[in-house]
């Protein structure tokens, strides 16, 4: 704040991620509370190591690992309540507090995040805009972190590249039409799990690349949030959700000229 003029801050808080430290007092209460302690399981870098040790969803070891990144939750909330109390309240801010995954602990048999159930890809998306506007609002529509540069740029009246792939969340919140939005996820850092999604307001379709065929799955997640009921048997849904998603990932292949773009607008703003 020394010097006039707007600023743009990004706070990157690492946990709570791999490895789970155990984060005083609240590891120990909760992991005493699930009748365990968090030393009955190590402390490993890489969450997917667990898969080893071989533990069960309930089990007292589950419970300490779930206690430990709990506790790195509740650290970072007080780490972020600290970074808003820092903030003029004579500025006209607009905060965007969100994350890039969850974690998955056993819920569809994996640890970490490296598939898109809903343990890993429905994250934290909240937003403060200047003078409190629209606060206490919340919306069911679907939402990504794809729409945080255009909410940005559309929030201090910069024009928006039409090859940026989000939507500014100003205009997805006052939306009364039907959402058709369509999100696809991919994850791709070990081949050997490696997958692709596809998202709607309605339906969440997973294709998982298991050599030589690939799974293909879709739910209802309407009626099954969590995806824990058995998927579907829609055969033709599943062929019109796994053409659409190809045709989505050949378009997402344009985001490099969407970030040149964005750049060069950054930099007419300075």
């Amino acid at each position: 704040y020394a010097q006039p003029g707007p600023r743009f801050i990004w706070i990157h808080f690492f946990a709570p991620h791999s490895p789970y430290v155990a984060r005083a007092p609240w590891a120990n209460e909760w992991a005493a509370a699930a009748g365990t302690t968090v030393d009955v399981v190590p402390e490993l870098r890489n969450p997917v190591e667990y898969d080893k040790f071989h533990y069960r969803r309930g089990s007292r070891e589950m419970a300490a690992i779930e206690a430990r990144y709990d506790s790195e939750i509740r650290a970072t909330d007080d780490a972020v309540r600290e970074a808003l109390e820092s903030l003029d309240p004579k500025k006209k801010a607009l905060v965007i507090i969100t994350a890039d995954h969850g974690e998955a602990f056993l819920e569809h048999g994996d640890y970490g995040h490296l598939n898109h159930y809903p343990e890993v890809s429905k994250i934290p998306l909240l937003v403060r805009y200047p003078n409190h506007r629209n606060a206490g609002s919340r919306t069911a529509r679907l939402a990504s972190i794809l729409d945080i540069p255009p909410t940005i740029l559309a929030e201090i009246g910069a024009p928006i590249p039409p090859s940026l792939q989000g939507q500014p969340l100003q205009e997805v919140v006052a939306s009364s039409n039907p959402d058709t939005r369509e999100l696809p996820l991919h994850t791709s850092r070990d081949p050997a799990t490696a997958s692709d999604s596809l998202r709607t307001a309605s339906r969440m379709f997973h294709r998982f690349f298991t050599p030589p065929k690939d799974l293909e799955v879709l739910y209802d997640v309407l009626t099954d949030p969590f995806e824990k009921k058995p998927p579907l048997n829609e055969p033709a849904q599943i062929v019109t959700f796994s053409k659409r998603l190809d045709e989505l990932k050949a378009m997402y292949e344009n985001a490099k000229k969407a970030i040149v773009e964005y750049k060069q607008i950054g930099r007419a703003h300075v």
